[in-house]
């Protein structure tokens, strides 16, 4: 694949990231539905399978919830891509209010992209939560 090619749909999944964390920021679910692709599905940190419809319906009640996400934070990205196949991983540091008690969400993730006529659509996801505890190594 040709380096432009490849810088392109790198932005185009860069792109699309930041969509998913401005619609979790602003609290807007119908952002994220646009990149949210028909046959999605995700596992979340619970282990969870959740396809589309229940992923955009658990964002919808986030404010009836009384959750706000205030920030996030996003770091050691690795963007790949493979025909007309995007794979995100990285880590997540997000800064939650739920029912106005502070927490902090600390995650590493997994996000598969399609390239379609409408650009890059994400069609399944993988969430695990980093526990808290002392480091490797330690006694």
């Amino acid at each position: 694949m040709e380096t432009k090619t490849v810088d392109r749909d790198i932005e185009g999944l860069k792109h699309a990231e930041n969509i998913w964390a401005r619609s979790l920021t602003e609290g807007n679910p119908k952002l994220l539905a646009t990149i949210i692709d028909e046959p999605f599905s995700f596992i979340g940190p619970d282990g969870q399978l959740e396809r589309r419809d229940d992923y955009l319906a658990g964002y919808e009640a986030l404010e009836k919830m009384q959750v706000k996400v205030a920030s996030i934070d996003m770091d050691q990205i690795d963007y790949r891509v493979i025909g007309d196949v995007g794979i995100v991983t990285g880590h997540v540091l997000a800064k939650v209010e739920m029912q106005g008690q502070p927490m902090t969400e600390d995650v590493r993730f997994t996000r598969v992209y399609r390239r379609g006529e409408g650009g890059w659509k994400l069609v399944a996801g993988q969430g695990t939560r980093i526990a808290e505890g002392p480091p490797l190594g330690a006694e």
